[in-house]
């Protein structure tokens, strides 16, 4: 009896499978953007079993299916499509553009337009990438990160500020940094602004150097003149526009704390000899009688003892780290605290931050 029923269970079993095995179909289709061009290397998924494939060059796909399964296509920049496996369906796909992907970009006076629909070049970064490692000078978290803009940074004390080009220097005698504009307002130039020319060219503090690196949420880099005409001929060398975090809107009360360390060191020092004191053709300064003009060049380092400039006596030896002992570890902290409270009648956002 048991043997009997175990054969009906299992001539079950191999009837259900057969049954699925003839259910499954091959399915070819061609998957297209809304202009018609074949899209290579969609993803063709079915929703069920997760087995999937990819387009061809010429947008083509082959996949097997059992009916009434559904197929997931999916393409970057577009909208996924879902359709059914059926007797009759039509498996050639055309994608339509997912809006969502727009990049939105800040122009000028506030505006927002897409960055697709601009005539000039804009690069755009958010908040984020300017406060992975903070520094005290937004300008200096700019750097490497924007093509064709030119940073030489201050020194490594607070409030040190930078020279900013962009493209290059456009004069040879005049101003030739770019204009820093926050939240519509351009900064005053008496601060970082003071390109001087490429002769001379003062940074001091101030401006750009006192905007709280936690409050930017975006920084645009218009580049040129066309991008930057509604500032004027300030703007002839570019604009650095920052915008600024607002409240969001929210039933509670937004709060975030940040806390960044960070370690200075030089990371390369230049080569010294360490054969040859001071002095001038091959003669240490102390045999020059008084003449210590140049003293570029002495005798060879023999360990002797020779008159110091103290007046005293010391070995005529190298000093190999005295370079190198001159620097101290730099340690920078920057905290912040920021709360923030929106509604659909306004907004506010308090930040403090210390260095």
């Amino acid at each position: 009896m048991k043997r009997k029923r175990l054969k009906l269970l299992l001539g079950s079993i191999f009837v259900l499978s057969s049954g699925s095995l003839f259910a499954q179909k091959t399915i070819t289709g061609t998957v297209t953007d809304e202009l018609g061009t074949p899209l290579p290397g969609a993803s063709v998924v079915v929703v069920e079993t997760g087995a999937g494939t990819t387009t061809d060059f010429d947008g083509n796909y082959v996949i097997t299916a059992d009916d009434g399964n559904t197929l997931s296509i999916s393409y970057v920049g577009y909208q996924t499509q879902e359709i059914s496996v059926a007797d009759g369906a039509d498996y050639n796909i055309r994608m339509q553009p997912d809006d969502l992907l727009d990049e939105v970009v800040v122009t000028a006076l506030g505006l927002s337009r897409e960055k697709k629909s601009l005539g000039y070049s804009v690069t755009q970064l958010s908040g984020e990438n300017v406060n992975t490692i903070k520094d005290h000078n937004v300008a200096n978290a700019l750097v490497g990160k924007v093509a064709g803009v030119n940073i030489n940074q201050g020194g490594g004390t607070i409030g040190a500020a930078s020279r900013i080009t962009i493209r290059g220097n456009n004069s040879l005698t005049g101003n030739t940094q770019a204009l820093i504009v926050v939240d519509g307002v351009p900064i005053n130039a008496d601060g970082t602004n003071t390109g001087g020319s490429v002769y001379n060219s003062v940074t001091s503090g101030g401006g750009l150097t006192d905007i709280n690196p936690n409050d930017i949420e975006s920084i645009s880099v218009l580049k040129g003149p066309n991008a930057s005409a509604l500032y004027g001929s300030r703007a002839g060398n570019g604009v650095i526009l920052i915008t600024t975090k607002k409240g969001t809107q929210s039933e509670r009360l937004g709060v975030t704390l940040n806390t960044n360390i960070t370690f200075d060191t030089p990371m390369i020092l230049p080569d010294f000899q360490n054969e040859y004191g001071q002095g001038t053709l091959g003669a240490a300064y102390t045999d020059l009688q008084g003449d210590f003009g140049g003293a570029s060049w002495g005798a060879r380092l023999d360990g002797t003892q020779k008159l110091y400039f103290t007046g005293s006596n010391k070995p005529y030896s190298a000093q190999p780290d005295n370079v190198k002992n001159f620097f101290q570890t730099g340690l920078r902290a920057i905290s912040s605290i920021a709360l923030e409270k929106g509604s659909n009648s306004g907004s506010v956002r308090f930040s403090y931050t210390n260095n």
